[in-house]
């Protein structure tokens, strides 16, 4: 019985160069590759003005709401949140921006060897693997791919990190989650500085005493570590979505390697982000708070725990995350447990009674952290809760990978 074909697969692009121009395809072959990535983003429908019209109105606005409303009002904070999120839109027509420009540099170097770039037409469906010739395999290469990597290249730590760095900054959502989790942060903290700024005059006694100036601009960690961790789900529960994990795993076999390397990627993007933006916060508060004499600086005592630590909780919670989407294999399942045990877990536990509601709710990560890097003076019983969640749980997850097929 004839097997009827497959339909036709999605749109792609050609490039017909010929022959006899000098160049060849290898004095094309970047521009090819240029005009392919910026013809097919261009082509989506994603025009370069519309980030920026939306970007440069929403500033507009908000610079004209921040000058004309109070100070004291909540109107002048709503502006500078729309400062902060029009501001968002300009790396994305920057991006957008260049892509046009590449794509129009790429169209005449090929335009002037010869090249040209065809509409986009369906490909038919290449044959099965039934239908095509068998091949003898050269022994060599099936010695390199039993032994991982290709031929003539030894897989290394090295080289497995420097490739988990590739897959991490070629997708345009990590990017985006990195940009928003510092931009939380600092934001947050210019809000609530803000607020503080303007009612220091009007507040009691009692708040003067209790108010840290090193402790409250740390106030976006509690939105940033949803940020974190949504990111450091989607670092490895990505690969099992789109069945990538099969061709990593391929070209790693070690896996404890490969998990090694997602996790040195992970820790040095979060650590570097969460750190950088925990100063930038501190010091963007102690700025706004000169006018009343408040301010702090980072070599006074009980200052520098407030942001190292929780920089160094917010890596933390990004290694429990990953931990989570390893053990669990799917993206929403694993934000999902994430979500409950951050928020909702100690609102549930509020239901027990009263001593053993407490008790358990100390052992939770978020409150634990919390309570690490918001005492200044405090013990670290808090910081080794928290390690113990995360290594609890990339141990679990990790111990899956390990021993059961993907």
């Amino acid at each position: 019985m004839s097997r009827s074909a497959p339909p036709p697969a999605v749109q792609a692009v050609t490039i017909q160069i010929p022959a006899n121009k000098p160049g060849g395809a290898a004095s094309t072959g970047n521009a090819q590759a240029v005009a392919i990535s910026a013809q097919m983003l261009i082509g989506r429908g994603r025009p370069v003005w519309r980030p920026m019209f939306y970007g440069g109105a929403l500033i507009a606005f908000a610079t004209a709401l921040t000058a004309l409303a109070p100070t004291s009002s909540w109107w002048f904070i709503y502006g500078l949140a729309c400062d902060l999120l029009g501001v968002c839109f300009l790396p994305v027509a920057a991006v957008r921006l260049r892509q046009s420009r590449d794509l129009k540099a790429a169209t005449a170097e090929l335009a002037a060897t010869g090249g040209v770039i065809a509409p986009f037409r369906p490909v038919p469906a290449q044959a099965t693997q039934t239908d095509r010739p068998k091949k003898p395999r050269p022994a060599s290469t099936a010695r390199s791919a039993a032994a991982g990597g290709l031929p003539g290249l030894k897989v290394t730590q090295l080289r497995v990190i420097r490739s988990e760095w590739t897959k991490f900054r070629s997708l345009r959502s990590s990017k985006i989650v990195v940009f928003v989790s510092a931009a939380v942060i600092i934001g947050v903290a210019a809000i609530v500085a803000a607020v503080i700024n303007s009612q220091w005059d009007k507040l009691n006694p009692d708040a003067h005493k209790v108010f840290s100036p090193a402790v409250t601009p740390m106030a976006g960690v509690g939105l940033a570590q949803l940020a974190f961790g949504v990111l450091g789900v989607l670092f490895i529960s990505g690969e099992y979505a789109t069945g990538m994990i099969r061709s990593s795993l391929t070209a790693v076999p070690q896996r404890a390697r490969f998990i090694l390397g997602k996790l040195v990627v992970l820790t040095g993007v979060v650590g570097t982000t969460s750190l950088v933006a925990a100063v930038t916060a501190f010091q963007l508060a102690q700025w706004m708070w000169t006018k009343h004499h408040i301010e702090t600086h980072l070599g006074a005592p009980g200052t520098l725990r407030p942001v190292l630590g929780a920089a160094l909780y917010l890596v933390l919670i990004s290694m429990l995350a990953m931990g989570l989407g390893v053990l669990l294999r799917h993206t929403a399942g694993a934000i999902v447990s994430l979500v409950a045990l951050l928020f909702l877990a100690p609102t549930v536990l509020g239901f027990l009674p009263a001593g053993i509601g407490a008790t358990v709710t100390e052992l939770l990560p978020a409150q634990a952290g919390a309570e690490f890097w918001s005492k200044p003076g405090g013990g670290w019983t808090g910081l080794l809760i928290v390690v113990a969640w995360a290594g609890g749980t990339c141990a679990a997850g990790f111990a899956r990978l390990l021993t059961e097929d993907v």
